[in-house]
C-alpha cells in the first residue's frame, strides 16, 4: 500500500490525519511522508467533449425527471463477475473473492452531480475546486451530505432516488467489459483525468490536471456513462467490508455487519494513479469524510 495516496486511491483513513492548507486537504500518513499538496491549477480552457449535464432538455436517449434533476441512463439487467481475479495486476485482497452477481434493471446519473445541480437543490457549493465552474462535479461532500441532497432530489422531483450499490457501481462501470477498465487493460489521460505522471502498464505517461475537470469531457463507457473512472470518487451506499465473503449476489446494498463507520468508495479521481482507476477498486471511507476528491453519480429504479 503507498500510504502517500492514503487519502485517495486506497482502503482507509484510520492511521492518517487530514488537515488543511493554503486550500487543499494533506493527508499526513503514520510511518511515511504524505505527498505534498500541489498549487491550485488552473483548469483546462477547453474540455474534449462539451458537456451537457446542465442543459435544458435530456438528449436522445437520456432520461431526467425535472429541471434540476441529474441526466439518468437506463442499465439493464443481467450477471457479472464482480471483483479482481487473483491474478490481476495492483490487486488488492478486499477485491475478492471474485463471484456472478445478478443486477436488476436500473437507472444511473449519466454523469457525476455537477455542482451547478447541486446549488440548485441545496442552495449552497461545498465544493474545493468551485472555481471549475457549475459543469465540474461537486466535491467536499461526506455520504451524509449525499443523502440530504438525495433527500431534496426526491423531494422535488416525486421520484426515489439513491446512491447506486457497489455492484450496481461497479456492473454499470464495466458496461459489459471484463479487462480491468472499461477502456481495456489500461487507461490513458486522454480517456479519464488522473494522476498520469507515471505510465500504467505500458500506457503512455500523461498530465496531471491537478484538479476535477468539466464532465463529460471525456468518451463515455460503452453504457454510454461518463466519468465512472477518475475526476471525483463516487459513494455508494454500501457498508465496507473487508472483502466479500458472505455479499449478497443479487446486487442489493450491504448494508449488515462490516465497519458501519465506513462507507464505499469507488472510481478513482484526479488524484489518484492509474492503478486506483481499476472498475474493481474499492476504497473505503469514514460516512463523514469530506475531501477535494469526493463527490457522487445518482440512482434509482427503472
Amino acid at each position: 500500500m503507498n500510504h502517500a495516496r492514503n487519502c485517495q486511491g486506497h482502503l482507509d483513513l484510520r492511521n492518517s490525519t487530514v488537515v488543511w492548507a493554503g486550500g487543499w486537504l494533506l493527508c499526513l500518513c503514520v510511518g511515511s511522508a504524505a505527498r505534498a499538496a500541489p498549487p491550485v491549477p488552473a483548469v483546462p480552457a477547453t474540455p474534449v467533449v462539451a458537456p451537457t449535464a446542465t442543459s435544458s432538455a435530456a438528449p436522445a436517449g437520456v432520461m431526467r425527471d425535472c429541471n434540476v434533476c441529474p441526466d439518468l441512463v437506463s442499465i439493464p439487467a443481467g450477471n457479472f463477475m464482480m471483483g479482481s481475479a487473483k491474478t490481476e495486476a495492483d490487486r488488492e485482497t478486499s477485491e475478492g473473492p471474485q463471484r456472478r452477481v445478478n443486477v436488476g434493471a436500473f437507472l444511473l446519473g449519466k454523469f457525476e452531480v455537477t455542482q451547478g445541480q447541486w446549488k440548485k437543490v441545496m442552495g449552497n457549493n461545498p465544493s474545493i475546486h468551485a472555481q471549475c465552474g457549475d459543469d465540474c462535479p461537486v466535491d467536499n461532500i461526506s455520504w451524509d451530505n449525499a443523502h440530504e441532497y438525495i433527500k431534496k432530489l426526491t423531494e422535488v422531483s416525486g421520484k426515489s432516488y439513491r446512491l447506486p450499490t457497489e455492484a450496481e457501481w461497479e456492473y454499470a462501470s464495466r458496461g459489459g467489459s471484463t479487462t480491468p477498465f472499461y477502456t481495456g487493460t489500461t487507461i490513458t489521460t486522454e480517456q479519464a483525468n488522473f494522476d498520469g505522471t507515471f505510465s500504467h502498464k505500458g500506457g503512455a505517461k500523461g498530465a496531471w490536471r491537478q484538479a476535477s475537470i468539466p464532465v463529460g469531457s471525456f468518451p463515455a463507457n460503452p453504457w454510454g456513462l461518463h466519468d465512472m473512472l477518475g475526476n471525483v470518487s463516487e459513494w455508494t451506499q454500501d457498508v465496507w467490508h473487508e472483502n466479500y465473503d458472505g455479499a449478497p449476489m443479487d446486487g442489493s446494498s450491504w448494508s449488515a455487519g462490516g465497519d458501519q463507520l465506513r462507507r464505499v468508495v469507488r472510481g478513482g479521481s484526479w488524484y489518484s494513479y492509474g492503478r486506483s482507476l481499476r472498475s474493481a477498486t474499492r476504497i473505503a471511507y469514514t460516512r463523514g469524510n469530506r475531501l477535494h476528491s469526493l463527490g457522487l453519480r445518482v440512482a434509482r429504479g427503472p
